[in-house]
């Protein structure tokens, strides 16, 4: 069984501003000043695959579920020391000054969106 790695960004730092569970309905452990307004989520199997990430948008009562390629982001991996590279455009996340980010790796099924 895989594991999904999970990026909370908050990107506005405004209180009660962003999402209180994830995309995958799991609850965000945060304080309400740094609720996240976007996720990377990607579920890493365990034969050294990983799957597309997506790239997810609070819009104040749900999330979207586009991948990050979709939004002219990038992502790589190399399975031989487990390491992973995103590269995500400012635009995707609206331009913001400066953002926080929190990430944690899950287990678990994913769950579709």
């Amino acid at each position: 069984m895989g594991h999904d790695l999970r990026h909370l960004l908050d990107t506005d730092q405004a209180d009660g501003s962003g999402a209180t569970s994830d995309p995958w309905g799991r609850a965000v452990n945060a304080v309400s000043l740094h609720l996240p307004e976007h996720t990377l989520y990607v579920w890493h199997e365990d034969f050294d695959a990983l799957q597309e990430v997506q790239l997810n948008h609070w819009t104040g009562s749900a999330w979207t579920y586009d991948s990050l390629i979709s939004q002219g982001g990038a992502q790589g991996y190399g399975s031989a020391n487990d390491w992973i590279e995103y590269q995500v455009p400012k635009a995707a996340l609206g331009y913001p000054p400066n953002w926080l980010s929190s990430s944690s790796p899950r287990g678990g099924r994913p769950r579709a969106g």
